[in-house]
């Protein structure tokens, strides 16, 4: 199995792709990318570091975030 650092899309091609729908169509916005297919965006950085498996949406990451707050009582207005 190649490593993190190694990674192709499946059918070849660029090192990033949606992890959530396989698509090579993204779109680069730096520090993140967006797929064309499915509209989620991810931050390079996880992508480079963890299994495929572990990465989240940014959106996902901030609705954990948002319960988590509300479930300790953490948001403040």
């Amino acid at each position: 199995m190649p490593s993190r650092k190694e990674r192709n899309h499946p059918n070849g091609g660029d090192f990033y792709y949606c992890p959530y729908c396989n698509s090579a169509q993204i779109v680069d916005y730096g520090d993140t990318f967006e797929c064309s297919s499915c509209h989620h965006e991810f931050e390079k950085s996880d992508f480079e570091d963890l299994e495929l498996e572990d990465i989240l949406s940014i959106t996902d990451i901030m609705n954990i975030i948002g319960a988590m707050k509300k479930e300790w009582g953490l948001n403040h207005h």
